[in-house]
């Protein structure tokens, strides 16, 4: 998963690329609480990995999710209840 980590994901990159023939990366288009969200990740900053990424961006959020959250209204609009 990727949120926008540049530093770690190069540094992730460098060290596996020895050994891993593709990078999977996938990055959502909603935070963990649902919330919309840009998409940060830019791949020609990885230019030199670039034939390796495989690059995923959910930009539908999933269907029947069940929040656990405060905010009841949220809650019963998302759920069957």
């Amino acid at each position: 998963m990727y949120f926008n980590e540049d530093l770690v994901l190069d540094v992730r990159l460098n060290e596996l690329n020895q050994y891993i023939d593709k990078f999977v990366i996938v990055e959502s288009g909603f935070t963990h609480s649902g919330e919309k969200k840009d998409f940060n990740f830019d791949i020609s900053r990885f230019d030199k990995f670039k034939s390796k990424i495989i690059y995923l961006k959910i930009e539908e959020e999933p269907k029947d999710l069940i929040y656990n959250v405060k905010d009841d209204k949220k809650i019963e609009e998302n759920t069957n209840i």
